[in-house]
């Protein structure tokens, strides 16, 4: 089976945050920033209450720690998005809109684009995985085959064919959204 797909910014991007979302570092940065903070200020509240005798301070601070709790996921959301847009803007300039061609081969994959060909044994690939328009062919923790639905003929014979060839299940994460 032959797949020819040119990527756009959007489709880059999706792969980027998807990494990024099961980023054990990510997920762990996330949390502090959304935790931490808070903590911090209410503890700031405490010790300047007390020192003053003034207990607005700790209701200030608490009431800014709650805001912060609640508005820190949109705002990171949003900064993720901007971080990794301009990621791909300076490192895949060359390569979006570019045609791709995936040729699913009986022993390996064998990809041509403008960039190179290269030929891939289907025993490399780590994991499969799908989300709601793309299917991921991971050839490490950073690095895969990103294939647009919407570019694939016969969606379930080549994911039944991709399993079969790598022995894989496939992880199935179309209710996967950036958050």
């Amino acid at each position: 089976m032959i797949v020819k797909t040119a990527l756009e910014t959007k489709d880059y991007l999706t792969y980027q945050l998807f990494i990024a979302s099961r980023s054990k570092q990510v997920q762990n940065s996330r949390i502090k920033t959304r935790i931490v903070v808070p903590i911090v200020w209410i503890i700031l509240g405490c010790i300047l209450s007390y020192h003053d005798g003034n207990f607005m301070m700790l209701i200030a601070f608490s009431f800014a720690s709650m805001l912060w709790y609640i508005m820190i996921p949109r705002y990171e959301t949003k900064r993720y998005e901007k971080h990794y847009a301009k990621f791909i803007e300076e490192h895949y300039t060359n390569r979006i809109g570019q045609e791709n061609i995936i040729d699913f081969q009986d022993d390996i994959i064998k990809a041509n684009s403008p960039m190179g060909e290269s030929k891939v044994h289907y025993d490399a690939l780590l994991a499969l995985q799908e989300l709601k328009e793309y299917l991921f062919l991971a050839l490490s923790k950073s690095t895969a085959f990103i294939i647009p639905k919407k570019d694939i003929d016969d969606i379930e014979k080549l994911k039944y064919d991709l399993a079969r060839k790598t022995g894989l299940s496939w992880e199935d994460y179309r209710d996967w959204k950036w958050r």
